[in-house]
């Protein structure tokens, strides 16, 4: 298994290759793809081209300008940068956007380098992770920058954002020796796959191939955590919170550090479809889940036990949480096949209170998924009364929220993801009875 490993990922490196020759080389150069939709460029077409660099700082740079349209353009001899095209119409509304990984100019001299770009603001169908799949998509993780890892049953993949082209199929480990149930999937430290069922945690070595068993857990174990959302601290620290599974309550969330720590945290009590997030300034939130307890705990940055907040029992199930310039809000869920309404909490209310209504109830068959790109657009991915996905929207600059319907291909919930690009990926879910193998992409405004 190592060999294929290696074959399929390390193959896939040559953007990130430095030149080490001292022979003057010309500019690789950039070509607009329009993966698998029929044209890079709308009718009519966009009238002018900004191009931007941004730094491993994340720091934006002009670097070019064309007018439009254009089938590409030079990256130049510079610095490590992403590359950003977002290209207008002459009333300055930007009608087409690409986003890149990361990559070294000099490395790629005298190269072609594929970017796809589609339109901004919307979902363009990009490419299938797979000429066929016998389950459908359940996980997926970004990996070195670079790579979008899905998992389908027994099967990885990866998808290269470098250069728009998926790998061939490998065997994960199962989690453990005698069951093979995966329910939660992370990346640590940008190669390692670690795969956690209800028996035990496994990982996978992206670079090498070489397989293991995470060390045992004490006080209820990976099966406390197993089917949790995984979020990321500031120090590149990943938290697994059993609290927001479906399948059952949980008080534990575990805690693996840069280093490859873990440990165990407890809430003060179990939760069951609770919302969370990892909030800058704040640390880890975990709200709703539970008729009883108090509605929210904060894990403050650096501490190693949750604090309870002065809110009211909330017990919705299935919901969102994330923070704008707004305020923190939680967003979808329900309660006994009830839709909640959107609220805003306030953290620093001296007394109990009652959390404000901010927008109108979200009706959704299954849990919600939100995710924000780069640019700060917030989606979130639901299910609709028939079971297919309904991919939204957030207006979230101020109360009310609002919800604006953007249009995918048709299919089951599947995956909303984060790529290395800044963007979005919808994947995963089936379509017409079938796991559904399309790559569709949220271009950024």
């Amino acid at each position: 298994m190592g060999t294929i490993l290696r074959a399929a990922t390390l193959g896939l490196l040559g953007l990130t290759l430095t030149s080490c020759s001292e022979e003057i080389l010309a500019p690789g150069q950039v070509q607009l793809e329009a993966g698998l939709e029929s044209s890079v460029w709308p009718d009519p077409a966009p009238t002018r081209i900004r191009i931007t660099t941004s730094d491993e700082a994340g720091e934006e740079h002009d670097f070019k300008q064309y007018d439009a349209p254009v089938d590409g353009f030079s990256l130049g001899l510079g610095d490590l940068a992403r590359f950003h095209l977002r290209a207008t119409d002459s009333d300055g509304d930007t009608l087409v956007s690409a986003d890149s990984i990361f990559i070294d100019p000099r490395g790629v001299a005298e190269r072609v380098v594929p970017l796809v770009a589609g339109p901004a603001g919307r979902v363009g169908r990009v490419d299938n992770l797979a000429d066929h799949l016998t389950q459908p998509m359940a996980f997926s993780a970004v990996v070195a920058r670079r790579y979008l890892l899905s998992v389908s049953g027994s099967e990885g993949r990866l998808y290269d954002l470098g250069l728009w082209r998926a790998s061939d199929s490998f065997q994960v480990p199962c989690p453990s020796e005698t069951d093979c149930t995966i329910e939660t999937v992370l990346v640590h430290q940008g190669w390692t796959a670690v795969f956690i069922g209800p028996s035990g945690a496994s990982y996978l070595d992206l670079t090498s191939g070489g397989t293991g068993f995470l060390k045992d857990l004490d006080d209820g174990g990976y099966a406390a955590v197993s089917g949790g959302q995984v979020f990321t601290g500031p120090n590149d620290e990943l938290y697994v919170v059993g609290a927001t599974r479906s399948s059952a309550p949980s008080d534990r969330v575990l805690r693996i550090d840069a280093e490859g720590e873990l440990s165990l945290i407890r809430l003060a009590s179990a939760r069951q479809g609770a919302a969370a997030a990892y909030l800058s300034g704040r640390g880890l939130m975990v709200v709703g889940g539970s008729a009883s307890a108090t509605g929210a705990e904060q894990l403050k940055p650096g501490a190693d036990a949750f604090d309870t907040l002065d809110l009211p029992p909330d017990a919705t199930s299935g919901a969102a949480l994330f923070e704008s310039s707004a305020g923190i809000f939680r967003v979808g869920g329900g309660e006994n096949g009830t839709a909640a309404q959107a609220v805003r909490l306030d953290l620093g209310c001296s007394s109990s209170c009652t959390p404000e209504t901010a927008g109108p109830a979200l009706d959704s068959a299954a849990p919600v998924q939100l995710r924000t790109t780069e640019n700060g657009d917030v989606l979130l991915l639901s299910a609709d009364t028939e079971g297919n996905a309904q991919l939204l929207r957030l207006q979230a600059a101020d109360v009310p929220l609002s919800f604006e319907p953007l249009a995918a291909t048709q299919r089951t919930p599947g995956l909303l993801s984060e790529l290395p690009t800044g963007q979005l990926a919808l994947l995963g879910g089936s379509s017409g009875g079938d796991p559904s193998p399309l790559l569709e992409v949220y271009f950024q405004r």
